[in-house]
C-alpha cells in the first residue's frame, strides 16, 4: 500500500488490470459471464494465482458456489 508506483509501472498495471476478475461472488459470477459472451467463448478457464494452497482452493470452491455447480 505504501509503495510509489512509476509512471510506467501505474500504467502497465492499468493494462493487466482488464485481465482479472476480482470481487465477490455476485460480481465474479457477472464478470465472468460477461466475459463468455464477449468472446462466445463456449468453455472458460480459471487461474486462481495466489501463494497459499489452501486459498487457491477455497478460491474454487466460492467459484463453484457462485455458479451453483455441484461439487460432489
Amino acid at each position: 500500500m505504501s509503495y510509489n508506483y512509476t509512471s510506467a509501472e501505474k500504467a502497465l498495471l492499468e493494462e493487466h488490470a482488464s485481465r482479472f476478475v476480482v470481487g465477490d461472488q455476485d460480481s465474479t459470477r457477472h464478470q465472468l459471464l460477461q466475459l463468455v459472451e464477449k468472446f462466445a467463448a463456449d468453455e472458460l478457464f480459471i487461474v486462481t494465482i495466489c501463494h497459499n494452497p489452501k486459498d487457491r482452493i477455497r478460491s474454487y470452491e466460492l467459484l463453484s458456489e457462485a455458479f451453483q455447480l455441484n461439487t460432489q
